[in-house]
């Protein structure tokens, strides 16, 4: 399974998204259009390719779910 790390930058906030590079390349346009669209024109993206499955362990997950819901609170 092939998958991607998107970070966007918006009020000095790193908020993670994982996209899965297996699904039609339209489908991955969409969600990344749908995500984006929370966010001004000015946040900054960086998509990083192909990261490895080792960055993907269950502590690493549950981190950047915790992150965000704080991130989302704050």
């Amino acid at each position: 399974m092939g998958l991607s790390k998107l970070s966007v930058t918006y009020k000095n906030k790193i908020i993670y998204y994982i996209i899965n590079n297996d699904l039609d390349s339209d489908v991955q346009l969409y969600v990344i259009e749908n995500i984006l669209k929370e966010y001004p024109k000015d946040a900054t993206i960086d998509i990083i390719d192909k990261i490895s499955i080792t960055e993907l362990t269950r502590p690493t997950l549950d981190n950047i779910i915790k992150q965000s819901k704080n991130e989302k609170t704050n």
